[in-house]
C-alpha cells in the first residue's frame, strides 16, 4: 500500500508526462504539489494560472494579478510564466522601471500593482538623464549598469545600477570602471556606461 506521499510523487510524474513542453520548466521551477493535496488538481498537476507565451495572455490573470514574465521578455518567447497577486503597499522610492506596456513606471512595485510586469525587451523611451539597463534606467551621472548574462537556461540576465566609483570624476568613462569590470564595458552615445559580465 501506497502513502500519500508516494502517490503524489506519481500523480505530478503522470502530470509533467503529459503537459505541454513549455509548460515544464514553470512547473519544475515552482516545484511539484508540495505537502498539500489542495495543491494539486485531480490529476496531480499543480494549479498554477499560466499566462503568457505565444498561446496565452496577460488576460487570463485575474483582476488583482499580473502576469509574472519570469524570462523578463514580456511573453515574446513560447515560455510559459505564472499570474501572481499585485503588490501593494508601494513605496515613493523612484526607481524608473521599463513596463511590457510601453510606459515607465516609479518603481517596480508600481508597475506591478498597475499589473503590468517589467522586461528587458520592452520598448520605453528613457526618463531625462537616465538610459536603459534591461528593464531599469540607471542615472547618467551618477550610476552606470551592470548586465550579469546568464548561462542558465529559464534564468534571464541580471540587471543593476551601480554608484560610479569616485574615480570617474565628472566625466565617467570606462577608463574610470577599469577594477569594477568582469568583462566588456561600453559607452552609449547620449551617456551611460553599461559592464557586461559573463555566466558561469
Amino acid at each position: 500500500m501506497r502513502d500519500r506521499s508516494t502517490e503524489r510523487v506519481a500523480r505530478g510524474m503522470q502530470c509533467i508526462r503529459t503537459m505541454p513542453l513549455r509548460y515544464l520548466a514553470l512547473v519544475l521551477m515552482l516545484g511539484a504539489c508540495g505537502d498539500r493535496d489542495d495543491n494539486c488538481a485531480a490529476d496531480g498537476c499543480p494549479m498554477v494560472s499560466v499566462c503568457g507565451g505565444q498561446s496565452q495572455s496577460p488576460e487570463l490573470c485575474g483582476s488583482d494579478e499580473f502576469c509574472d514574465y519570469v524570462s523578463l521578455d514580456c511573453g515574446q518567447a513560447d515560455g510559459a510564466s505564472e499570474c501572481r497577486p499585485e503588490p501593494q503597499g508601494c513605496t515613493d522610492e523612484y526607481a524608473p522601471v521599463c513596463g511590457c506596456d510601453g510606459e515607465v513606471y516609479t518603481n517596480l512595485c508600481a508597475a506591478q500593482s498597475s499589473g503590468v510586469d517589467v522586461g528587458a525587451t520592452a520598448d520605453c523611451e528613457a526618463p531625462s538623464g537616465t538610459f536603459a539597463c534591461g528593464y531599469l534606467f540607471c542615472d547618467r551621472e551618477t550610476a552606470y549598469c551592470r548586465i550579469e548574462l546568464s548561462d542558465v537556461v529559464g534564468t534571464p540576465d541580471a540587471y543593476s545600477c551601480l554608484v560610479l566609483p569616485d574615480a570617474c570624476g565628472d566625466s565617467p568613462g570606462c577608463d574610470c570602471l577599469t577594477d569594477e569590470l568582469c568583462s566588456t564595458c561600453d559607452e552609449a552615445s547620449g551617456g551611460g556606461l553599461t559592464v557586461t559580465c559573463p555566466g558561469g
